[in-house]
């Protein structure tokens, strides 16, 4: 059974940074070095849930609670400065339940709006604003 937790402990965080490593999705937005550097300059309350089964992380979502633009409600975001990050996964269903997991924290919260910023299309029900461009070139190939 898949479990939706937060993070709290650097054991575990270590395992999240090998998760995010090997997984064909993570990238650098998404370990836990470079989210805490972001918490600490920005001052943003940070929450990372990580899906677990079998005590093995399956998937990761982070999540950052920002203040508004002109003193309005506050926003939960994926990662803020970086056009994409996104929740990771094994499989889409493990996504959806990161995903329904942000949704009750931007609900307890009360927060204005849950911003994710995927590079894969989710069907989850969530409207889409279409406001980033990410071109990837795979250095390898060459030219």
């Amino acid at each position: 059974m898949t479990e939706i937790k937060l993070l709290n402990n650097l054991e575990i965080a270590r395992k999240w940074d090998e998760y995010v490593q090997a997984s064909p999705q993570g990238c650098l937005w998404h370990s836990t070095t470079y989210l805490n550097v972001l918490s600490k300059i920005f001052g943003y309350r940070m929450f990372l849930f990580y899906a677990e089964e079998d005590q093995e992380i399956k998937g990761v979502l982070p999540l950052f609670a920002a203040p508004s633009f002109f003193g309005g409600k506050l926003r939960l975001i994926n990662i803020p400065v970086s056009g994409w990050s996104g929740a990771i996964g094994e499989n889409t269903e493990i996504v959806l339940l990161l995903l329904a997991r942000g949704r009750e924290l931007a609900d307890e919260l009360n927060a204005e709006y849950l911003e994710l910023r995927q590079m894969q299309r989710i069907k989850a029900g969530l409207a889409e604003k279409l406001s980033y461009v990410t071109f990837l070139y795979n250095l390898q190939e060459g030219s």
